[in-house]
């Protein structure tokens, strides 16, 4: 029997309700025929039975937490190694403050916005974590992811080197630090894009019962997310001290652009309202522009 914290605070509420005095007939314990069933127990032994369900479902809940908190730890730590050695190998030098600013910049405010829907929306924590070219359902979507991943390393290697060489001229201290400010605006808009749509999962598919969005950042253009993530690939070459990086910049775009346009295609099949939506917001990225 598949388990979700909602079902478990319907039972833990009806069983409340039984043990108060309740009239079997009001309470109905979801997906769960036995346990109905034991309604017409008499009052100990349908206690007993409830409360035997009752348990189960929290031990089946904590367990599920515990195993979504472990794989957590170990994706941010991966990442965290990941991200540090594509910064770091390529300085060849732990002397680089540009590097460890931005390092923490995003970290630190990644962290914020993960501890926030561990805390208040686990459904949607779950969902951020399956990413990557094996969990999306389309095979455009496969290649796209595909093709992102090894673009965007390549892009902060070469910023890194662009640094270390000096292949460029030295960004000014105060602009690197402007490209820090940017990266958190660009995850501040990320972070107000999971609070307003708890459908916002890392792959593109529609969920059961879903709507569409169309408060908040999406009263304004249809991708505050991606317009957040590319604030922070934008930002990243100023922040790591490159002004070659900035050349990255149209690729960035072109790549965010398929994504999203394919996507598109794939909502206005398979999600009801998202034509209308379409036609109520009229912006993709950025208002009066695109």
């Amino acid at each position: 029997m598949p388990f979700d914290e909602a079902r478990m605070r319907a039972a833990s509420a009806a069983f409340d309700l039984y043990g108060k005095g309740a009239h079997p007939a009001a309470l109905n314990f979801p997906d769960c025929k036995a346990t109905n069933a034991s309604l017409s127990l008499p009052v100990p032994a349908a206690l007993s039975r409830l409360y035997e369900w009752h348990e189960s479902l929290k031990t089946g809940y904590h367990k599920a937490m515990s195993n979504l908190y472990f794989r957590t730890i170990r994706t941010a730590v991966i990442g965290a190694a990941a991200f540090l050695a594509i910064i770091f190998i390529p300085a060849w030098t732990l002397d680089y403050w540009q590097g460890w600013l931005f390092v923490a910049t995003l970290s630190i405010s990644s962290a914020f916005v993960t501890i926030y829907m561990a805390l208040f929306d686990q459904q949607l924590f779950e969902s951020r974590l399956r990413a990557g070219p094996t969990a999306e359902t389309t095979p455009v979507q496969k290649i796209i992811t595909t093709v992102g991943l090894p673009v965007f390393v390549a892009a902060i290697i070469i910023m890194v080197l662009d640094h270390r060489f000096r292949w460029s001229p030295p960004v000014p201290a105060y602009l690197s630090i402007l490209g820090d400010a940017f990266s958190v605006l660009g995850i501040l808009i990320y972070f107000l894009v999971i609070r307003e749509n708890r459908y916002a999962a890392s792959t593109i598919k529609v969920a059961e019962h879903q709507a569409v969005v169309s408060t908040g950042p999406y009263a304004i253009v249809r991708h505050p997310m991606y317009a957040g993530a590319i604030l922070v690939c934008v930002a990243a070459p100023l922040a790591l001290g490159s002004w070659w990086g900035l050349l990255f910049t149209p690729l960035f775009f072109a790549w965010f652009a398929w994504r999203l346009l394919n996507e598109e295609e794939f909502l206005r099949t398979n999600l009801q309202g998202y034509e209308e939506y379409t036609r109520k917001v009229r912006y993709r990225l950025a208002p009066h522009i695109w």
